[in-house]
């Protein structure tokens, strides 16, 4: 095994994507994506901000994992009881883990509902084990 042959490497592993501050007015858009570099099995995956989201109720935003065809996998929606602590993971619904192939992407879909709610920068973090 060279230090470059990552598809033996045991166990799980981590890939991460900037995810860029989304204002209230920001409209519903792709704003990071993940590049699986194996064949591999997606079984988590969190979001974590620089700055607390308070979720709200009517006026919100949700963040959907999504694979290249548009499929949700995963989802957190910052709506009402649902708030996120600056620098803390907060985890994305419950994955059914799911396959994907060397080379696939996943895409972060940063939703508006009603007039929006402002979410601060931060990263996407997907837990993958090499199949």
């Amino acid at each position: 095994m060279s230090i470059y042959d990552i598809k033996a490497v045991p166990g799980t592993q981590y890939v991460t994507a900037y995810v860029p501050a989304q204002a209230a007015a920001d409209v519903t858009a792709y704003v990071a994506a993940i590049h699986l570099p194996v064949r591999c099995t997606v079984v988590a995956a969190w979001h974590v901000c620089e700055e607390a989201v308070t979720g709200a109720d009517t006026n919100s935003r949700n963040l959907n994992l999504d694979q290249a065809d548009g499929t949700e996998k995963a989802n957190v929606d910052y709506a009402a009881g649902e708030n996120a602590t600056a620098g803390v993971r907060n985890a994305m619904s419950t994955i059914t883990e799911f396959n994907e192939d060397e080379g696939d992407c996943l895409l972060l879909e940063s939703e508006k509902v009603g007039t929006g709610l402002a979410v601060g920068a931060g990263i996407l973090i997907v837990q993958y084990r090499s199949r």
